[in-house]
């Protein structure tokens, strides 16, 4: 598939201009973790097109029906892949018709919509910094009211961690990855299914929310194809995205890194995309 092998090279490209070396972009649910069928409808897979064949690339989560929320590094990802002649494009249908090597025509895809425009966060750069940023719709993606999560109040992981709540708390992390399996070695598999993941908490700093991944206790986590995903919180009945899954180690099995959303940067960052995109 001539087109494949454009768009792979292309992606090792990118990969090399990213600077990827002791830790990776969240580019797969680990542990064999269950499908979310019709559980979070707000959650989508990116996907770059030839007009014909799609394949993920990252996740994201919608904020509006046409309000993407979703790491910069995947976004300077998209840029690339436009530059390179590729559309951009979303789509939260639960399952994906890819083939062995991940690959979909675009034609079984139910609800897609691609990008308008691409707003990354100014202050991003390379690497991980500044990891939160969003894409608009063309045209927006159908899906319940109650399906989209709230942006979490200024600096509330922080009164969290004061309060030892977070210390208690499970994280659900969730993307349209690769499946990995411990199985003597590990393995991985196109599914085309989106999962959800639940893990606890290790850590917070200005930044980042450190969460564990600890498969030989029966955590989960994310890796490949999951970057850009929401890690959403339970606090008081509201479900709050209070970060996106951004990095973490390379085999996937100890921590993931997601990108604080509730900080004043974060925060008036979207809120400013979704006023301009209402």
């Amino acid at each position: 598939m001539e087109i494949a092998m454009k768009l792979s090279g292309l992606s090792a490209l990118l990969l090399v201009a990213l600077g990827v070396g002791s830790a990776a972009p969240a580019l797969a649910m680990t542990n064999g973790t269950p499908a979310d069928g019709d559980g979070h409808p707000a959650v989508v897979a990116l996907l770059r097109s030839d007009g014909y064949w799609a394949r993920p690339f990252c996740s994201g989560i919608l904020l509006t029906g046409k309000v993407v929320l979703t790491a910069s590094h995947c976004l300077q990802a998209a840029l690339f892949f436009q530059q390179s002649g590729s559309q951009i494009l979303a789509t939260n249908d639960s399952q994906l018709q890819q083939d062995s090597a991940g690959w979909l025509p675009i034609s079984t895809l139910i609800k897609v919509s691609a990008a308008a425009s691409i707003v990354l966060n100014p202050a991003y750069r390379n690497g991980y910094d500044h990891d939160v940023s969003a894409m608009v719709l063309a045209s927006p993606i159908d899906v319940p009211a109650d399906a989209f999560p709230a942006l979490p109040p200024t600096n509330i992981l922080d009164e969290l961690k004061a309060s030892k709540y977070l210390q208690q708390a499970t994280f659900a992390v969730l993307g349209y990855g690769i499946v990995e399996k411990p199985k003597g070695r590990w393995v991985s598999q196109f599914t085309g299914e989106r999962r959800v993941g639940l893990l606890g908490f290790s850590a917070l700093d200005k930044r980042f929310i450190h969460q564990s991944q600890l498969v030989n206790k029966g955590e989960d986590g994310a890796c490949n194809g999951d970057s850009g995903g929401p890690s959403l919180l339970q606090i008081g009945g509201t479900n709050y995205v209070v970060g996106v899954t951004s990095t973490g180690d390379i085999p996937c099995y100890s921590t993931n890194v997601a990108a604080r959303t509730d900080t004043d940067e974060a925060l008036d960052f979207l809120t400013r995309v979704l006023a301009e995109n209402p």
